[in-house]
């Protein structure tokens, strides 16, 4: 971050950048609804919708809808759908190639052990943004640089300069909220300015927060921050420029992840329908708590009931009703139980279950095969079932997409464009098995140079054969050192001293046997 901009100008009006873009506004309301969904219990019951997705009936006075709004649970099957399906994907970690620069993919001391400079592994991170895009459609990287501190603080060190390196950020589809784009000579959009909506917690005094909305702005080689002016008169709806600086790039590093894309930046959510789907569920449980609490609680009725009403008492003759209490009857008078029939119990009950049976349904189309033109003679004739499916098209998307996060990480780091290298994401969703039998088949095709060790590694990692640390690079080197120690010459130094002391010594006082001397061929 620069310094804060001196005499700032407030903008207002159409040149806020605050301001929301018509594709931005079309798109909101499905987002408000998946994301509300995924909240559970506690913020359906509280959001601005809570009466959207649980209505109060025309005749249901409020005190009778918020006892019922309090005991209605919604059971989020959204949400185990979402984590579900993320769990398919990442059950096998991605795998950076070997084509990721060392200072990214090192192990130990490379960028993507904590790619956002927060101590997120990039699995990890990656995880994330993957069920912001399938929730909601689509979502962002944007690779980010902080700005050369020796600019902004002369009495920076050399250290300070040296530790500055480029780091991910996770920006949802509800943070960008206008843009503009143009199509370059090639055919493609591109992106050409963007604001991202960011909400910062900042200190206020010794203990006390206080929240910040800042908008970032984003063109080829620049970047803005603007933010509500402070002190008299900052009720108002301008902004001020509050920072500003230049970047080494010149695109804008924003990275989009689509799931179902629609248009340029636009997208629907996947799953909306099992969301809809999920809110019914929440309402037809709510009705059937609401019968079973009329069951199970009959009414008492008389008829010729011994009353003394008070002279005057124009109130309904309603008594309290207990194990311990005689109901007086006059002559000819009945008491009897009002209860409830118990017939729309199992209907709801049926609904219900329907209802979970749509969910699960709508959830597993996501791996369902989508029909494709038949394979030409030279296409494989083996491929998993899920290969197909809208699951790992989305995985193919996070590919793509970290893949380009990867080049706009390696550019900042000066290494060239495109330099980033590649990234495996897993689109096996069930478990491949490897027979003994196969594995000795393949093994003897390495022997037998029809199959390369590598692949041979890589079969074996996509049916779990190997350990999750598995490094081949380590593996090469270990085999080569294997190798080496097998074919030293037979009186190399290294070996003198270990075949020495195994030789035999002869009758007792004779001397050992030395060696001949180096270059003498055996016996």
């Amino acid at each position: 971050m620069g310094s804060a901009v001196m005499n700032p100008v407030v903008v207002a009006g159409a040149d806020n950048p605050s301001v929301t873009n018509l594709e931005y506004n079309a798109q909101l309301d499905d987002w408000t609804t998946v994301n509300d969904v995924i909240k559970g219990t506690r913020w359906l019951k509280t959001c601005a919708r809570s009466k959207e997705y649980l209505p109060q009936e025309s005749r249901e006075t409020k005190t009778a809808y918020d006892g019922r709004l309090k005991k209605s649970i919604f059971w989020n099957a959204f949400k185990r759908t979402i984590f579900g399906l993320t769990g398919m994907v990442f059950r096998r970690d991605p795998r950076l190639g070997r084509d990721v620069p060392k200072v990214i993919s090192d192990p130990e001391t490379g960028d993507w052990q904590n790619i956002d400079l927060q101590g997120t592994h990039g699995d990890v991170f990656l995880r994330a943004v993957f069920k912001r895009e399938i929730t909601d459609g689509h979502t962002f990287i944007l690779v980010d640089m902080p700005p050369p501190v020796t600019a902004q603080n002369p009495d920076a060190t050399r250290a300070d300069e040296e530790g500055r390196r480029p780091y991910w950020v996770s920006i949802g589809k509800e943070q960008v909220i206008n843009w503009r784009s143009e199509v370059d000579p090639n055919g493609e959009v591109e992106l050409t300015q963007v604001t991202i909506e960011e909400h910062l917690t900042l200190p206020d005094g010794v203990y006390r927060d206080r929240q910040v909305t800042q908008y970032r702005v984003l063109r080829p080689g620049s970047w803005e921050l603007w933010r509500k002016p402070a002190g008299p008169g900052s009720s108002g709806g301008g902004l001020v420029l509050y920072d500003e600086g230049t970047t080494s790039l010149d695109y804008i590093p924003l990275v989009p992840i689509y799931s179902n894309k629609t248009a340029f930046m636009m997208s629907d959510p996947p799953l909306l329908d099992l969301a809809y789907e999920n809110l019914r569920h929440y309402r037809l449980r709510s009705d059937l708590d609401h019968i079973l609490h009329f069951s199970n609680v009959p009414m008492i009725w008389a008829i010729g009931r011994r009353t003394r009403t008070p002279q005057g008492d124009t109130g309904s003759r309603e008594v309290t009703i207990s194990p311990n209490t005689i109901i007086d009857l006059d002559k000819d008078g009945k008491v009897g139980i009002l209860e409830h029939s118990g017939h729309a119990i199992k209907s709801a009950q049926d609904e219900i279950q329907a209802a979970k049976e749509s969910m699960a349904a709508l959830g597993l189309l996501l791996l369902a095969r989508q029909p494709q033109v038949e394979k030409t003679a030279t296409a494989s004739t083996l491929e998993y079932e899920a290969e197909s499916s809208e699951l790992a098209a989305m995985a193919r998307s996070l590919r793509d997409g970290t893949e380009a996060a990867l080049d706009i990480h390696a550019e900042y780091l000066g290494l060239g464009k495109d330099a980033g290298g590649s990234i495996t994401i897993n689109k096996d969703f069930t478990q491949a098995e490897l027979s003994p039998q196969q594995l000795i088949a393949l093994s003897n095709m390495v022997a037998t140079d029809q199959l390369s060790l590598d692949t041979l590694w890589t079969i074996m990692s996509d049916t779990e054969q190997l350990p999750s640390d598995f490094d081949p690079d380590k593996e090469h080197k270990a085999i080569e050192t294997e190798i080496q120690k097998r074919t030293l010459p037979l009186y190399a130094p290294e070996t003198l001293s270990r075949r020495t002391a195994i030789q035999p010594t002869g009758p007792a006082g004779t001397p050992p046997p030395t060696a001949p001397p180096p270059g003498t061929p055996p016996s």
